[in-house]
């Protein structure tokens, strides 16, 4: 019997659960679907007074971290994913090993070989200014040259 809005479920079926494939499938055709303003303030009056532990807190987090989460890439993270994600597991740089200096305004964490993969061997923490230096490589020059020729071809 196929289901229809306001409809109630003879009491035969009352308290069973779906089967795991039939929960995929639910699951599946809910996927990408915009919920409207009225059901969301439905949702947020049904849970207006849970309280919710910190150890339940922690238990909701442990369970989407890293791989769980529903919006893990792997290795096909953006650029300013990564960098978060290196200044959340390792901190923010806070010297420079190239010039040792301790009192620059601003230290990052630089790519060595443009790779951007998840491992701190791969990074070193720069100040700003040999940052720069160390990210000049001939085809950013290049690259540059060709931005920088275009744009004065179009103001003429």
């Amino acid at each position: 019997m196929p289901f229809y809005k306001g409809h109630k479920p003879f009491f035969g079926m009352l308290g069973k659960h779906h089967t795991e494939e039939t929960r995929k499938k639910l699951s599946k055709s809910h996927t990408g679907k915009k919920l409207s303003e009225e059901t969301k303030r439905k949702i947020g009056l049904k849970s207006k007074g849970h309280i919710v532990t910190e150890e339940m807190r922690k238990n909701i987090s442990e369970k989407q971290k890293g791989e769980k989460h529903c919006n893990w890439k792997g290795e096909k993270v953006s650029y300013r994913t990564l960098h978060n994600w290196i200044v959340k597991h390792y901190g923010k740089a806070n010297h420079c090993e190239h010039c040792g200096k301790l009192d620059a305004k601003v230290y990052d964490w630089a790519n060595i070989s443009g790779e951007y993969k998840r491992d701190i061997s791969d990074y070193i923490q720069l100040c700003r200014k040999c940052h720069c230096k160390f990210d000049e490589t001939p085809e950013k020059i290049k690259q540059r040259n060709i931005c920088l020729s275009l744009s004065s071809r179009r103001k003429k």
